[in-house]
């Protein structure tokens, strides 16, 4: 049976990838937490007098406005990683000569990457998030990847 291809995922602006029922419904979920996740969620952000943190707001947005950057950065990187152009992100040794290189992109006035569709200081924050988790053994095992 073929896979209902019906759906796009947003990949960076203006560009979809097809992907399943199974698969739009899965990212959905995570962008779209059912209504218990989401109650949970605000259990955990109230204080102790039961109104939301004033804060909360702005933490969220901020968090969302990252990922959604990260996620240009991630997917031009996973398609290198999954074409054998790179190793596994936590094995690769190469993040922080990146970092320098993405840097003196910005420097020299780039604004956006032309593979992924992300300002040069996107890729620079994500190398240094990979060395960080990296270094402090937040990484999946090779079971996993």
């Amino acid at each position: 049976m073929k896979p209902n291809l019906t759906f796009q995922y947003e990949v960076r602006p203006g560009e979809y990838l097809p992907v399943t029922e199974e698969e739009q419904r899965r990212l959905d979920a995570e962008w779209n937490p059912p209504t218990e996740r989401a109650e949970a969620f605000l259990e955990r952000i109230r204080t102790p007098e039961g109104t939301l943190d004033p804060w909360t707001r702005e933490r969220e947005d901020v968090l969302s406005r990252f990922t959604a950057e990260l996620r240009k950065a991630t997917g031009d990187g996973s398609k290198k990683r999954q074409a054998g152009e790179k190793p596994a992100w936590y094995k690769d040794q190469s993040h922080e000569g990146a970092i320098f290189s993405h840097l003196m992109k910005w420097k020299r006035g780039e604004k956006v990457d032309k593979d992924s569709g992300a300002h040069p200081l996107v890729h620079a924050a994500w190398r240094c998030l990979a060395i960080a988790c990296s270094e402090s053994g937040n990484v999946p095992t090779d079971q996993v990847c």
